[in-house]
């Protein structure tokens, strides 16, 4: 919620400065009053919907565009700006030659000192370069859930980025992995040296593999790798941890 302190009425000098600043960000930035009709206009929005502010200004938002909700409701919007003032979403729309733009967008409430509400505004951020991606890293964790592997990803200063650990593996580090967790933070004391070097070896452009055997009864045994991760230059960039537990196998042996 935006809240808005008394001030003297915006001076003629001031508006062409507000025009002017409105103007020069790249982010599509549309103001309405409580009724959602536009006050403000910026050029990135005269861009993205093909609607000049001459055209727009003075109309209900909802009646010059259309948007599709991608991941809510026009009513989930709605019940959360009456909650918390706020929403944020993606949205979609289609320009008039039949493009399709996704925007990230975030609705606030403005009110006044009194916490009279005045209208609001919506900033969005054109990521539709981005959706391809976000539908790939989903099909990727989609094809890792159906193997036994567990995995964890990790940068160079060992934080995960990534992280999907499974049945027995879960249960020998003996917590819950999250992202952002310190890759050594729940490794047993006797693996913390040997985990520590691995990572640093894949980190460095090598591939390392080792068996390991739990202390706990009963005992499981896993098959560790870790890789390096490279980007399209061939630096790399994280390391993969892949962990795959055959302690099935192993006791049919016995």
């Amino acid at each position: 919620m935006i809240t808005l302190s008394p001030n003297p009425i915006l001076r003629e000098e001031d508006s062409f400065y507000h025009q002017a600043l409105l103007s020069n960000i790249d982010d599509v930035i549309i103001s309405t009053d409580r009724n959602f009709i536009i006050k403000t206009w910026n050029t990135a929005a005269e861009k993205t919907y093909e609607i000049t502010a001459q055209n727009a200004i003075g109309k209900k938002m909802f009646d010059i565009f259309c948007h599709q909700f991608v991941d809510a409701t026009p009513e989930h919007a709605q019940r959360m700006l009456a909650i918390r003032n706020y929403w944020k979403g993606v949205v979609k729309i289609i320009t008039k030659d039949g493009k399709i733009i996704f925007l990230e967008s975030v609705i606030t409430t403005v009110r006044d000192a009194g916490q009279k509400k005045l209208g609001y505004v919506s900033v969005s951020r054109d990521v539709t370069p981005d959706i391809p991606i976000k539908q790939s890293l989903k099909n990727f964790e989609s094809i890792l859930s159906l193997l036994d592997e567990s995995f964890l990803i990790v940068d160079k200063n060992l934080k995960i980025v990534f992280m999907r650990l499974k049945g027995n593996v879960q249960q020998f580090f003996n917590s819950d992995y999250i992202v952002g967790d310190h890759a050594l933070e729940y490794i047993p004391g006797k693996y913390n040296a040997i985990v520590k070097r691995s990572f640093k070896k894949a980190l460095s452009g090598k591939i390392v593999n080792y068996k390991a055997v739990s202390d706990t009864e009963p005992k499981l045994y896993f098959n560790v790798t870790y890789a390096p991760l490279k980007d399209n230059l061939g630096n790399v960039k994280n390391s993969c941890l892949i962990i795959k537990d055959f302690t099935a196998q192993k006791e049919m042996e016995f």
